[in-house]
């Protein structure tokens, strides 16, 4: 389950990023006819929309060929704010003065303050569990963007929340094998550690990739056997302590006791990370895939893939997915068929595969054919083998805060100063507080 990512081939992606041009999916889908899309418009409108900054490159060109193209009068105008707190204050505070734009990204779930739930609760999703688009949602993650079976917003792409990858010239350059179990991992950092070269880039500062990779460790510790298990800790019937997470945090100290990470770990901030892999000082990195645009941009000619991160039995990976976010038509639009029609237009395969191939993402039609983008194709026996992928947990958790408190809390583990032990109290006290 890797893919190598040739110099020639990795040109293409950089093109879309230096240049916020587009990367054709290689779907077959014939281009959509804008004017046979959606509920008719009465009259000529402008609707708005409001999205992730992240999302600009590959989003601006299809809302200029809408414009360019449609013949129902339907204008859209898009408003971009950074991703974290400019987010995530200035679009609540518009929808709670009664300003909200008629197209909302919101966030899979309901831990963070712009997501399907809080929007939800709110008030401010319009149900659109009748739109056409919806029974092609990607099964994994469509209960993200459900309330009470309804759905509220259309996904429009997925990512692995954390993937290994790695450098392939290093690897067939020195007779390594990508691991199939944690014990051949655990082997190849000691070998990998012999060349003077660092095992694995981990950015042991940032909260965010301490708590999505134990997320992703305990696919294979706690949700390959219990997929039940937040809703029973919810329910007070378990704990992180005395549950799998215990084997998920134990993989991680074995991994600091057998030199898998620099000495630096715990200092190093996510750009760090990219940098250490994408020059060469490490041989392997572990965190979201779509971040590999940003190493392939630094470094072009890199010859990257990616595998799962393996469980102690082979059978037991898998690959946890997380959702790029949600479209919803929001209760203050003043023209939702006309937002419906553009959401709609969204939906082909080929539009889908543009604006997720401008962000190293799986499409949703990609991910529910297996036809996956070729820096993801190693990845399709995953995506193509029912039970082997599943949502990201990260998403669910009952609050924002409680993953900054437990990616905080497993830092102390790169320092010392922390245990699994100490960190799984942590945890249980963190999600504690969360649901009071």
């Amino acid at each position: 389950m890797n893919t190598a990512i040739t110099p020639r081939r990795t040109l293409i992606g950089i093109a879309a990023i230096a240049t916020g041009g587009l990367v054709l999916a290689g779907c077959s889908s014939p281009s959509p006819d804008p004017s046979q899309s959606g509920p008719a418009v009465a009259e000529p409108v402008t609707i708005t929309m409001t999205m992730l900054t992240s999302n600009q490159p590959g989003m601006d060109p299809l809302v200029e060929r809408f414009n360019a193209e449609n013949t129902d009068g339907i204008t859209v105008e898009v408003s971009y704010f950074e991703s974290g707190d400019p987010y995530n204050t200035a679009i609540p505070a518009q929808f709670s003065s009664g300003n909200g734009s008629d197209i909302i990204q919101v966030i899979g779930g309901s831990a963070s303050p712009v997501s399907v739930g809080t929007f939800y609760d709110a008030g401010y999703l319009s149900d659109q569990s009748s739109a056409p688009w919806v029974s092609a949602m990607y099964e994994p993650t469509k209960p993200l963007f459900e309330v009470d079976g309804a759905v509220y917003a259309k996904d429009f792409g997925v990512s692995p929340l954390a993937i290994m990858t790695y450098n392939v010239d290093l690897f067939e350059d020195n007779g390594f094998e990508v691991p199939q179990t944690f014990g051949e991992l655990i082997d190849l950092c000691g070998s990998i550690s012999a060349l003077g070269v660092v095992p694995l880039s981990w950015g042991g500062a940032s909260y965010a990739v301490n708590a999505n990779n134990v997320a992703v460790i305990a696919g294979s510790t706690v949700f390959v056997d219990d997929p039940d298990w937040l809703q029973q800790r919810l329910a007070g019937d378990t704990t992180f302590a005395d549950s799998g997470w215990a084997d998920a945090l134990g993989q991680l100290q074995q991994m600091i006791d057998a030199g898998c990470f620099s000495p630096g770990t715990a200092g190093m901030a996510l750009n760090d990370m990219l940098t250490t892999f994408g020059s060469g000082q490490a041989a392997m990195m572990f965190t979201y895939g779509g971040l590999n645009g940003r190493v392939l941009a630094q470094s072009p000619d890199m010859n990257i893939a990616m595998f799962p991160f393996p469980a102690e039995r082979s059978a037991d990976t898998r690959i946890t997915v997380q959702s790029a976010g949600g479209l919803a038509v929001s209760t203050q639009s003043k023209n939702p068929d006309a937002a419906n029609a553009f959401l709609e237009w969204l939906s082909s395969d080929e539009i889908a595969g543009e604006l997720a191939a401008s962000n190293f993402l799986i499409s949703t039609p990609e991910a529910n054919s297996g036809n996956l983008p070729e820096i993801y194709s190693g990845l399709t026996e995953a995506f193509t083998t029912p039970g082997l992928i599943i949502a990201d947990v990260t998403a669910q958790w009952p609050s924002p805060a409680f993953n900054t408190a437990f990616g905080t809390s497993i830092q102390g583990m790169f320092t010392g100063q922390k245990t699994a032990a100490d960190v799984l109290a942590d945890a249980d006290v963190a999600f504690d507080d969360a649901i009071k």
